[in-house]
């Protein structure tokens, strides 16, 4: 028999650690604490009633050296270029939508965070205002930490713009909008936040081909349903390989993600079902001890007491499993969706730039039989 002392022991601590990682709330947004929104109040005018969050901006003096040696922390460049920089305004979360948009267009192809989505009943209720605000923080937080949408003008504008400004920039990015659907331009023509600050310099999708809108237009709509049969006739290019095998695995790993998130919430709702089920169990005890002698009568209400204690520490199981399993699994299908978002922006102006080089191409043939026609080799 193997001497004891020669096996190898076991690391106790190695268990631990691994277990606090996977059930740390920690997340790289949790760094940019002085990106706040808090003190919701509920307006009601006549019958417009909406919530304002008041959105607070105090970035700290940046200090250059690192305070640890972990790689893996990303930098913080918008603490960095904005030291200093203190600002509070009161924003809806219309607001917030409209920097959503914005930031699609701004940073075409970029990940943008999810934001909280649109609710129509319930959305006064406190539980659900204060969860509202927390996704919005979070939105705001990893809009600040994305290195390609900390610079954005619309940002800059929606953290320190007062209330004409910001109103005025939302007006100029409307118009803009419009004028470039009907260009037939959509968000591949011009939608960056440069419009937002000088309309005057907006630039139509054709550029200096000055191509007929609506012909464009119609020419994009074409592409863009007969895609899936016409997939090998866009532009390529060298990356299209490395595209195609990230949507791949962005696709399955949506659906995987799909079942683990499904599994999660099935297992919350059935915490809580046994927490309500203890409630119930723990309540007809009560009432049966009441009804009985002083000795037995106890002994029930002391198995009711016990089946409460039990119901309240389910609750907190449930809860627990909410915000460890359901409620980050949840928020992982919603980057996954911000990332098919992301690639299908960058399909579309594959789209758009095909039409345009077809047009381009047909326009140029047109040119040369005119130029070929008898007594009109000089136009």
């Amino acid at each position: 028999m193997a001497n004891e002392s020669t096996l190898p022991q076991p690391t106790p601590s190695s268990s631990p650690s691994i277990l606090t990682t996977l059930l740390s709330n920690a997340r790289p947004e949790d760094a940019i604490s002085y990106i706040t929104v808090s003190d919701p109040v509920i307006h009601a005018d006549g019958m417009n009633k909406y919530t304002s969050y008041r959105v607070d901006c105090r970035p700290p003096p940046f200090d250059p050296t690192p305070s640890n040696n972990d790689s893996t922390i990303m930098p913080d460049l918008f603490l960095q270029n904005n030291q200093g920089q203190y600002s509070s305004v009161l924003r809806r979360y219309s607001d917030f939508l409209w920097l959503y948009e914005r930031l699609h267009k701004e940073r075409a192809g970029s990940i943008v965070p999810p934001l909280p989505e649109k609710q129509a009943v319930s959305r006064f209720s406190p539980e659900f205002v204060e969860e509202r605000r927390l996704a919005l923080e979070r939105f705001l937080r990893r809009v600040i930490l994305h290195p390609e949408l900390m610079d954005c003008d619309a940002l800059g504008i929606f953290l320190r713009g007062d209330d004409v400004t910001f109103q005025h920039a939302k007006n100029v990015s409307k118009s803009v909008d419009k004028r470039s659907s009907a260009s037939g331009g959509g968000e591949g023509s011009g939608g960056g936040g440069g419009d937002m600050m000088n309309s005057s310099a907006h630039l139509s999708g054709a550029g200096a081909f000055n191509l007929t809108p609506q012909k464009t237009a119609g020419i994009k709509k074409w592409f863009s349903e007969a895609k899936t049969t016409l997939s090998n006739d866009l532009v390529s290019s060298p990356d299209d390989d490395l595209f195609d095998e990230i949507e791949r695995y962005v696709e399955s790993l949506s659906i995987q993600m799909k079942r683990v998130s499904n599994q999660a919430s099935g297992l919350v709702r059935k915490s809580k079902e046994i927490a309500n089920g203890l409630f119930e169990f723990g309540l007809a005890f009560h009432q049966l001890g009441q009804s009985e002698g002083e000795v037995l009568g106890k002994k029930l209400q002391l198995v009711g007491s016990t089946a409460d204690t039990l119901s309240v520490l389910s609750a907190q199981h449930a809860d627990a499993e909410w915000k460890k399993l359901e409620d980050p699994f949840k928020d992982y299908l919603k980057m996954i969706h911000a990332v098919k978002l992301a690639l299908g922006r960058r399909h579309d102006k594959r789209v758009s730039y095909t039409a345009l080089l077809h047009e381009i191409q047909t326009r140029e043939v047109n040119l040369h039989r005119l130029r070929m026609s008898p007594g009109r080799e000089g136009q």
